[in-house]
């Protein structure tokens, strides 16, 4: 189900090339090595790797946007024209918070500057998209996406893909994001996962919450500089 492309930690723990299947009896043989003085510097190491914001599953909605997807169309409110809404495709420009809810036929464009911070709440979302990644984050300083509480969210992709980046292959996955990205709260999010990976950063990947029900034509969940995880279900 993981796998990472980072240099061996100095816990002597490496995901390199490495694939984790989701059985029981494989993480448990995965980790029957560790002993508890490495599993208390890792625990210790990975606390260490998460922000205020990595870990805030909070947001106002006096101050965020609101996108309700629906028969096509999508109702934007709270927006200042940093989301628009074309041809079935939200693109998101602009730091913020944005709450998604409803079902679309296509897909999430954030394309912020290198400085923003952009939150994503997924309260209740359906996205299936036919030639691309459902979310794909091409640009932001960082992105959070939050499972809001008792929420059933659902990502699918299809096998075939329209590249950003065809020398890379890139989107890569069901939920794509090429720089830092977060995944925090209570809900849940299933991912389809049909062209190759489900989740997937070029940079760091954190999660600290949430529960996740992956199915893939690759790998799961898939981290560059590092994968952590101090939560979850899987």
């Amino acid at each position: 189900l993981l796998a990472g492309c980072s240099s061996p930690n100095p816990n002597g723990i490496s995901a390199e090339g490495e694939s984790m299947s989701s059985g029981p009896e494989s993480a448990s043989g995965a980790l029957k090595d560790i002993s508890e003085t490495q599993t208390e510097k890792l625990t210790q190491s990975s606390e260490s790797l998460f922000s205020s914001k990595d870990l805030d599953t909070s947001w106002d909605t006096s101050d965020s946007v609101s996108v309700v997807f629906s028969d096509g169309e999508a109702k934007i409110a709270g927006t200042n024209g940093s989301a628009v809404f074309r041809d079935g495709t939200l693109t998101i420009s602009k730091a913020g918070t944005y709450i998604l809810s409803g079902s679309l036929k296509g897909s999430v464009i954030v394309e912020a500057s290198k400085n923003d911070f952009v939150h994503l709440v997924l309260n209740g979302i359906e996205i299936t998209c036919e030639n691309s990644a459902p979310i794909n984050i091409r640009q932001a300083d960082k992105a959070v996406i939050t499972l809001a509480d008792s929420t059933e969210n659902k990502l699918t992709d299809s096998t075939e893909y329209q590249y950003d980046d065809p020398d890379a292959e890139e989107p890569s996955a069901v939920l794509f994001s090429k720089d830092d990205l977060s995944l925090n709260g209570n809900g849940s999010l299933t991912i389809q996962a049909n062209h190759n990976n489900g989740i997937q950063s070029k940079d760091d990947l954190r999660i600290s919450g949430g529960s996740y029900f992956i199915t893939a034509a690759k790998n799961g969940i898939v981290g560059k500089d590092y994968l952590v995880i101090s939560n979850g279900s899987f």
